[in-house]
């Protein structure tokens, strides 16, 4: 029996990519060189640190780039609305990290830091579909500025990106898309088609936001700024658009393969009215 590629099923199955983002406000992005297993906090890390990762309020994430350094790199980021930040710390052991405060300690540094989910212990498709993009976006962006990371969530929408400090969730990227990404990226703009949602949104929020974007052509990450939300009723500030209001109702839900060789499931589908 042929195995189930997610990636391809969810792409025929006709699912969006708006509301499925990354949700988090704070970052911890920690790298590791054990291999990571299914779970990358768990395995990746010695017993110790992984105790002390679990217990951090952020979203942690396990990276990785070949090549051998002489110290281990951290990322801490910060996402908002009209400012975000990113520093980066340089340790020579992980143990290092429960002494300090990663959000202030360190070197402020100027973003956008790219991080391509390559996760394949995960799901087959994050590797097969990953590294193929880690690798283009190393060309053009630099080694510094890209890294493979542990499990983004989605992983039918690999090729998956998150770009820090902006906490913007791409997916279904492909190589050829590199030169255009890091452009864009680095004015502070993103690529709408593939722009699964801003991670200081929820999925209802993510769905709103990428629909107001599409419909004004809005690609400026700070050009939207939400200013009111009643449930799934929200407000954004555009900027030379006003104020548009969106209403989020659901959709006939789809029957999607979530995890390679998997069965169906039932995934949530969304309906946004804009006035």
């Amino acid at each position: 029996m042929e195995l189930i590629r997610c990636a391809d099923a969810s792409l025929a199955a006709g699912e969006q990519l708006a509301g499925t983002g990354m949700v988090a406000r704070r970052w911890l992005c920690v790298e590791s060189r054990q291999q990571w297993g299914h779970d990358a906090i768990a395995t990746g890390f010695p017993d110790d640190v992984t105790a002390w990762l679990a217990e951090v309020d952020a979203k942690v994430l396990a990276i990785r780039r070949p090549g051998l350094r002489e110290r281990l790199t951290v990322f801490a980021a910060t996402t908002a609305e009209g400012g975000s930040t990113l520093r980066h710390l340089a340790v020579d052991d992980l143990r290092e990290l429960e002494d300090v405060d990663p959000w202030a300690a360190g070197e402020e540094v100027a973003g956008p830091l790219f991080l391509v989910c390559a996760h394949g212990r995960r799901d087959a498709c994050c590797s097969r579909l990953g590294i193929p993009v880690f690798h283009a976006l190393e060309a053009v962006a630099g080694t510094e500025r890209v890294w493979q990371c542990s499990h983004t969530g989605g992983h039918r929408f690999a090729a998956n990106v998150v770009v820090l400090p902006q906490g913007a969730t791409l997916g279904r990227v492909e190589p050829w898309r590199a030169p255009e990404l890091v452009g864009l990226l680095g004015d502070g703009r993103v690529p709408l088609d593939v722009y699964r949602g801003r991670s200081v949104y929820d999925d209802v929020g993510q769905v709103a936001e990428v629909a107001a974007r599409k419909a004004h052509g809005l690609d400026a990450l700070e050009g939207l700024r939400a200013v009111e939300r009643d449930g799934r009723r929200l407000v954004f500030e555009l900027d030379g658009h006003g104020r548009v209001e969106a209403l989020v109702d659901d959709a006939p839900s789809l029957m999607v393969t979530k995890s390679c060789g998997g069965a169906a499931e039932t995934v949530p589908a969304y309906a946004v009215t804009l006035a």
